[in-house]
């Protein structure tokens, strides 16, 4: 089982966030988890083109010799504007599901602009990809030196996933799993096929990448944020039948 990296004064992490994902949304879903183990989150400010300026906006009370982990908005090529610099180096970069680029040209811009910040990463850093999208799963062959972690809901092939298991007579009730290389947990709500679940297994997927505290910790927190806090609207949830 890979070490975690707990409350390192000087320790900083830069994960790239590429597609149509909101950088904030991925922030939020990730203060969540790692803010009991003394993490502070922050989103680049999108506006700055200077270089890696925080956004002061996004705080978290946490002890002063604890780590940051810096997101940085990479955009898509299209509509959506990045603030990653050209020679910067990423630790992990999180590509969200690519397939709603409609149009072969729009699919091959997209390709083109993601594929340099991958280019980017340090040597053995991770791709976070999404295992179900084709268009997504790409990029995970760009850096063969790099960890290659998937997440979905659907694709057995994803590293972190939640499957649907069905009890036999008499209850015929539904129970999920979140499956995981390090663990499986039971999940007490039904997902849906969309961005905010597959954006809470890419969250948990960049927890274990970077070795930033426990799997098991992770999930339980997130479970336990989900259930009451302020992020639960945002995944739409469903109570377990």
């Amino acid at each position: 089982m890979k070490p975690f990296v707990q409350n390192a004064p000087n320790k900083r992490f830069r994960l790239g966030v590429g597609g149509r994902w909101s950088a904030h949304d991925l922030e939020v879903l990730l203060s969540s988890i790692l803010g009991p183990s003394g993490w502070r989150v922050r989103t680049r400010n999108d506006q700055s083109n200077s270089g890696p300026l925080l956004n002061p906006q996004t705080s978290t009370t946490v002890p002063e010799s604890c780590g940051m982990i810096e997101i940085v908005a990479l955009g898509d090529g299209l509509g959506l504007l990045g603030a990653c610099l050209d020679d910067e180096e990423l630790d992990a970069i999180v590509i969200s599901p690519l397939s709603k680029s409609s149009s072969m040209e729009e699919s091959r811009l997209v390709r083109r602009h993601l594929a340099r910040f991958i280019r980017q990463l340090k040597p053995g850093g991770a791709t976070i990809f999404a295992a179900d999208d084709p268009a997504s799963e790409i990029f995970s062959a760009i850096r063969l030196d790099c960890k290659r972690l998937g997440y979905g809901l659907e694709s057995g092939q994803a590293a972190f996933r939640i499957d649907q298991c069905d009890r036999p007579e008499p209850m015929h009730a539904r129970t999920f799993r979140l499956v995981s290389p390090n663990g499986d947990a039971d999940w007490p709500m039904a997902p849906e096929m969309n961005d905010s679940w597959q954006m809470a297994l890419a969250a948990l997927a960049t927890v274990d990448a970077l070795g930033l505290t426990s799997v098991t910790n992770a999930i339980h927190t997130l479970i336990d944020c989900l259930n009451r806090s302020a992020i639960s609207p945002m995944m739409n949830l469903q109570p377990v039948a």
